[in-house]
């Protein structure tokens, strides 16, 4: 475990991390103008920054707040244009546009514990692709599971004991318990608590399984993972 953020909405990664993140993102949209969708776009950590490189730019998100953040105007930037509400409901405001780029970056899908809830999120956000367009998310197998083979992540709790992860016995999901909720006798979730998902390759595999996608390719310099949609 690192520095307490890694669900955070606001600082998910390091500064460094994000900047090489984003820095990722451009590359990866090259020169020509865009138009991109970012699911769960909080206040605009990656989205802004491609705005400002000129390409035309879609947020959706449920917290008021900081979509005000994301939408703010910047001299010289497209507007982005925002939606506030939970991704897992019907996407409000397209109009049928559809998209060269759709990102789910800040670990955001990690939120989604039930395979089924995903599989639907990325089934829409395919259909929402040109042929030639990229779902990318964020790299979490090369991110985080060498961590768990290692053991940083298996015991559980941080060092100084404010942080507990706290794993499914049978299955790649998680609760985070922090300050009085941290509790070495209960290794597991309860009832009631929010599970996480940490996505491995095999499931992200059959995450698209059937899907118009090509083979995951990564960028291991920006934490970057991503399926190119195939032509009809």
């Amino acid at each position: 475990m690192t520095e307490g953020n890694l669900l955070s909405e606001d600082r998910p990664f390091t500064a460094a991390e994000s900047r090489r993140q984003v820095a990722g993102v451009l590359r990866l949209l090259g020169s020509r103008r865009r138009r991109v969708l970012e699911l769960g776009c909080g206040a605009g950590r990656v989205l802004r920054a491609v705005a400002a490189a000129g390409h035309r730019c879609h947020g959706i998100d449920r917290d008021a707040s900081r979509l005000a953040r994301c939408a703010a105007p910047s001299p010289g930037s497209p507007p982005i244009v925002v939606a506030q509400q939970d991704v897992r409901s019907p996407w409000r405001g397209l109009h049928g546009i559809r998209f060269d780029a759709v990102l789910l970056l800040g670990n955001t899908l990690m939120e989604f514990a039930e395979p089924g809830e995903a599989r639907r999120l990325v089934r829409r956000a395919c259909a929402r692709l040109v042929p030639g367009g990229r779902l990318v998310i964020d790299d979490l197998p090369s991110s985080f599971w060498p961590l768990v083979a290692s053991g940083d992540w298996c015991a559980g709790i941080d060092g100084r004991g404010e942080v507990q992860m706290a794993w499914s016995a049978t299955d790649e999901t998680f609760t985070l318990r922090s300050g009085a909720e941290v509790d070495p006798a209960r290794p597991h979730p309860g009832p009631g608590e929010r599970l996480f998902r940490l996505w491995t390759d095999g499931s992200l595999r059959l995450l698209v399984d059937g899907l118009p996608f090509g083979p995951p390719q990564r960028d291991a310099r920006s934490n970057l993972l991503w399926w190119t949609r195939l032509p009809a």
